[in-house]
C-alpha cells in the first residue's frame, strides 16, 4: 500500500495510517499488534504466533526496532541470550507521530508559498495579454 492510496481514500484506518507513517508492510504492523495484544515475547514465540519463519519474524522486529516501534528487553538465561521484544505503549507513538505530522504540515505550508510567488508570475504574465 502506497501513500497515493492514503491520500485516495475517504477513510484511513489506524493500521493504514501507521503503515504509510513508518513504511511498514502488514506482517511488520501484524507484530507490533500481537506484542501489544500478548505483550513481551521472544523471537521464537512470535513465529509460533505469527505462523511465520523466524528469520521473517526477525528482520520484521529489527524494523520495528529501527522504527521505535519495539525495543529489546535482554536476558541471559540457560542457552544463551534471549531477548524479549518489548513495545512502545500506542499512546507514545500516537504523540510522535502527532509531532512529526505538525513539523511534516508545517514544512508543507512552508512549500506552498513557493505558489505564491508563481501566481504573482503566472498574474503577471497573463495581464499583459
Amino acid at each position: 500500500m502506497g501513500q497515493n492510496y492514503i491520500f485516495k481514500s475517504a477513510s484511513i484506518s489506524c493500521k493504514d495510517a501507521i503503515s504509510c507513517f513508518f513504511n511498514l508492510n502488514a506482517l511488520e504492523v501484524n507484530t507490533y499488534n500481537t506484542l501489544v495484544r500478548l505483550g513481551p515475547m521472544t523471537n521464537k514465540q512470535l513465529a509460533e504466533e505469527l505462523d511465520r519463519d523466524r528469520s521473517t519474524v526477525y528482520r520484521a522486529l529489527h524494523k520495528l526496532m529501527a522504527c521505535g516501534l519495539v525495543f529489546e528487553d535482554e536476558k541471559i538465561g540457560r542457552g544463551g541470550n534471549t531477548g524479549n521484544y518489548v513495545p512502545v505503549p500506542p499512546l507514545e507513538i500516537k504523540k510522535e507521530v502527532e509531532k512529526r505530522l505538525e513539523n511534516w504540515v508545517a514544512k508543507i505550508n512552508d512549500s506552498l508559498g513557493e505558489l505564491e510567488t508563481l501566481n504573482e508570475q503566472y498574474e503577471k504574465m497573463n495581464k499583459d495579454d
